[in-house]
């Protein structure tokens, strides 16, 4: 009678074995879901690298700034980030939403006269002080809006486990 004891035991610890072998399969297989969602994040900031490679190139050849925002908007925009997580995908919608609205900023003013012309037609107006504090109100938030998105894809990628780059 033992000889059926010990079948049943060792079927026993054989399905048991095999739950652990299977379930532990699956646990690892969600383990390593992070690593996926870094490597796509990564791919992503190394494109983010390349613009700003660009920017800085654009700013040596003195291209004005309303245009080095627009394109890098629209270069940013081009990057494929659906193999990222939402909450990423969304920090890069709004990182090139305020890019964009950066260069909507700087083409409304592409140089010095443009901003003192504006200032110089609300003085005609009387009101010179709201001339400028309108642009500068402007640009302070617009350069707010920029650096917050950056934070936040920078924090998001580190939340990630993605090497963070310069850009």
């Amino acid at each position: 009678m033992s000889q059926p004891k010990n079948v049943y035991a060792l079927a026993f610890f054989g399905l048991l074995a095999l739950m652990v072998v299977a379930g532990g399969g699956f646990f690892f297989s969600q383990r390593s879901a992070p690593k996926s969602e870094a490597v796509a994040i990564q791919k992503v900031l190394d494109q983010y690298q390349i613009c700003h490679e660009v920017i800085k190139s654009q700013k040596e050849a003195k291209v004005p700034g309303g245009k080095i925002f627009k394109e890098t908007a629209e270069n940013l925009r081009r990057i494929d980030v659906s193999d990222c997580p939402s909450d990423f995908c969304e920090a890069h919608v709004r990182l090139v939403g305020s890019i964009e609205n950066t260069g909507l900023l700087l083409a409304s003013y592409p140089d010095t006269f443009s901003i003192v012309k504006d200032m110089g037609l609300k003085l005609l107006g009387g009101n010179w002080h709201a001339g400028y504090s309108k642009i500068k109100d402007r640009a302070d938030q617009v350069i707010q809006d920029v650096t917050t998105c950056h934070t936040e894809v920078d924090a998001l990628a580190a939340r990630y486990g993605a090497r963070l780059v310069e850009w």
